[in-house]
């Protein structure tokens, strides 16, 4: 009987866990610096899959749906990559117009803003970090090149389709996104990235002044 009744347990702890994964969060590890500054190589960050709406992996439609905003990092799969999951910002959604050209991000045909600020946790070489604003969305930061040698890929004037969404990385001289694989389907995005659980600088951060375990990055909420 007791055997049994652990047995009950253990299932329905199983179970549980399964289906958090599965429908309430991923939590995944940041491999690369193409989001840098806001995240980091060896970050373990946690994203909401109830963000946009509940949905179960067996049915296509989902309950209580919304969409997602731009400025919004969020985790999503591509059709070419099926196994692979990818975290990018949204800064565009559907029927605005992109393009970039010589760094600078032009949204409906207005060119945001850049304003240079310090990093001192970080360490940049003919690269620094802005305070990019476009319109009336929040301020991010973001990493570009200082000179013309390094300038962000070029993206030619675009219209974001119904239902699509144009991703970029933050880090744009690194990232590949939007502007190499084109914009990204609603059904195609998982969930929006909330917070960075737990930080230790991997083999590829080249850029953090802190390496191993990074204490405040703990529990920190993602913007």
């Amino acid at each position: 009987m007791k055997a049994a009744q652990s047995f009950k347990w253990i299932f329905s702890a199983v179970a549980l866990a399964l289906f958090i994964r599965l429908v309430v969060v991923s939590v995944l590890k940041v491999p690369t610096s193409t989001m840098a500054p806001a995240l980091m190589p060896g970050d373990f960050i946690i994203a909401s899959k109830l963000s946009y709406g509940l949905k179960f992996p067996w049915q296509p439609e989902g309950y209580f749906e919304s969409r997602p905003q731009v400025g919004d990092i969020v985790v999503f799969k591509l059709k070419n990559k099926p196994g692979s999951l990818f975290v990018k910002r949204i800064v565009a959604q559907p029927g605005d117009s992109v393009q970039i050209a010589q760094s600078i991000l032009r949204i409906n045909n207005a060119a945001c803003e850049y304003k240079e600020t310090t990093r001192p946790d970080l360490t940049l070489e003919a690269f620094a970090v802005f305070e990019e604003r476009c319109s009336n969305q929040v301020t991010r930061q973001v990493i570009r090149g200082l000179n013309e040698q390094i300038l962000a890929k070029s993206a030619e004037i675009k219209t974001v389709p119904d239902n699509e969404y144009y991703l970029l990385g933050d880090n744009r001289e690194t990232s590949e996104d939007s502007r190499q694989f084109g914009t990204v389907h609603r059904d195609q995005i998982i969930g929006k990235v909330k917070m960075v659980a737990v930080s230790v600088s991997s083999t590829q951060d080249s850029i953090s002044k802190e390496k191993g375990f990074r204490s405040d990055r703990f529990l920190t909420f993602v913007y």
